[in-house]
């Protein structure tokens, strides 16, 4: 679809600018940039009336996710929420670009020959996967909704309990996003985890 709209705007332009000329030798500029911006603004409104929006109210199962986030008081959560969790003032641990900043220490393919590998860097991301590990194991999260588990998911089943899926819709540029999330809930504690 984006080649699609890339040729389009491409042929768009390219035709404007050959028709601008062309017309404007024919009659006076300031009637061509007069019809050039008729034309626009007939193709803008047609393209707003016809344009399949997303029509669908998503509010209650988005206000259903706001409702699970407050009532929860250390959360860990999928990049999906990171906004909920914020207005609530709660800990933001992941806001989606956590799994790109390991790309900041390691030094794959191409880049391996220009760059050196970053050290520290690589130090800040174990001591960060560390942390949420450890918290995990200590069920310091009271509540983690994700796609799949930040820490790995053997230590989630272990100390975690999945109780449902959370899946929230939002329309994005004639599209309907959806994510579809795990809840876990701390288990109850008991000695073969202490």
């Amino acid at each position: 679809m984006g080649i699609i709209a890339g040729l389009l705007s491409m042929l768009g332009w390219g035709l404007s600018d050959f028709l601008g000329a062309v017309f404007s030798r024919k009659i006076s500029y300031l009637l061509t940039i007069f019809w050039m911006q008729i034309a626009g603004f007939s193709f803008a409104l047609i393209y707003f009336f016809h344009m399949p929006f997303n029509k669908n109210d998503y509010s209650a199962e988005w206000e259903n996710a706001r409702k699970l986030i407050s009532s929860h008081t250390n959360i860990i959560a999928s990049n999906a929420l990171a906004t909920l969790i914020q207005e609530e003032n709660k800990t933001l641990y992941d806001s989606g670009n956590t799994e790109f900043f390991k790309n900041g220490w390691e030094r794959k393919g191409f880049y391996k020959y220009f760059l050196k590998q970053d050290l520290r860097t690589k130090q800040i991301s174990e001591d960060y996967q560390n942390k949420i590990d450890n918290m995990v194991a200590n069920q310091e999260f009271d509540l983690i909704i994700t796609y799949s588990p930040l820490t790995g998911e053997a230590k989630v089943y272990k100390r975690y309990e999945n109780t449902g899926t959370l899946v929230l819709h939002a329309p994005s540029d004639g599209v309907k996003l959806t994510w579809e999330m795990k809840i876990w809930l701390p288990k109850p504690s008991t000695d073969q985890y202490n």
